[in-house]
């Protein structure tokens, strides 16, 4: 099936992501695959992540640094065009896994954690800055999951009409 992009118009201007992971999908080097989703007139990506993680945690916070990052450059790219009034100042991040969205949230480190490199800790910094918001989502609201698994049908097409893609039935779309 085709889809096609569907651009609407709204009043309010704010950036929305949605974060989630397959822990060591990639078959050959057992590295996950990121599915990075932002609700700002249609934006994803999906990558597979540059170590392997040792946990679903890890796997979920190193998705979520990835998301962070992106959100943050998406942000200063629209103050910087002009294109709109103001954006808000706090990103919304929407992440499945508790226990990722509580360690962005805490200072503390535990043993499941402590072999993450440093650079994925300012994700911490972007929530105490409140540049980032990380909440938790359940797992049916997660809009990222079509980017690294397989679903059933109708849950596939009501994530990817979120994501602002609807089915092309007209050939000259």
């Amino acid at each position: 099936m085709d889809y096609k992009f569907v651009y609407k118009r709204s009043q309010k201007l704010e950036l929305i992501g949605y974060v989630d992971v397959d822990l060591g999908g990639c078959v050959g080097t057992k590295k996950s695959t990121s599915g990075l989703v932002f609700l700002f007139r249609g934006s994803w990506k999906s990558v597979k992540q540059s170590i392997i993680a040792t946990c679903m945690m890890q796997a979920e916070y190193i998705a979520c640094y990835e998301e962070a990052s992106q959100a943050i450059w998406l942000r200063n790219l629209i103050k910087s065009l002009r294109v709109v009034e103001s954006i808000g100042r706090r990103i919304l991040i929407w992440n499945d896994n508790t226990a990722t969205v509580f360690f962005t949230k805490s200072n503390k480190r535990s043993s499941g954690n402590r072999h993450l490199d440093f650079k994925y800790y300012t994700v911490r910094e972007k929530v105490k800055s409140r540049d980032i918001l990380a909440e938790h989502t359940n797992t049916h609201s997660m809009i990222a999951d079509p980017l690294n698994k397989a679903l059933p049908a109708t849950v596939f097409h009501g994530h990817v009409k979120s994501m602002g893609l609807l089915p092309s039935f007209d050939m000259l779309d």
